[in-house]
């Protein structure tokens, strides 16, 4: 093999060493940046403040293009879904939109139990046995 060709081989393997770290750092998500993670987290969450917030159903709306955007790769990350989830439910609430009473409650308790399941789902799978919610 010709020094050139040696050459060749080592730039291909130092190349395919910092793809494969890439690949493992490198993290895919629907959102463009950290800002704009941040600012959807800000206005989910100023529901609590004014349910009436602009920034509550601009959020939302971004939320849903994510979940669009990422459907096809994956879920989006549990804490980021299930947040949007309770502040629609919340904002439907508060706002009066035609909701009943009793769609209200059904909306809030999945939410919940949603929500806790997917926590708890994590927590399970790092134990070898599953233990019971309450333990967790």
């Amino acid at each position: 093999m010709s020094h050139a060709d040696e050459q060749k081989k080592r730039r291909r393997d130092i190349v395919t060493k910092l793809n494969k770290r890439l690949r493992k750092e490198t993290r895919l998500t629907p959102w463009k940046d950290n800002w704009e993670l941040e600012s959807a987290g800000r206005g989910l969450l100023s529901i609590l403040d004014s349910p009436t917030a602009d920034g509550v159903q601009e959020s939302l709306e971004t939320v849903a293009i994510w979940k669009a955007r990422f459907h096809a790769i994956e879920a989006l990350p549990h804490a980021v879904e299930s947040t949007a989830m309770l502040a629609e439910i919340y904002w439907r609430d508060q706002s009066q939109v035609g909701s009943s009473v009793t769609e209200l409650r059904l909306a809030y308790s999945s939410a919940i139990v949603r929500c806790i399941n997917g926590f708890a789902d994590a927590l399970q799978q790092q134990r070898f046995v599953a233990a019971p919610v309450s333990a967790l």
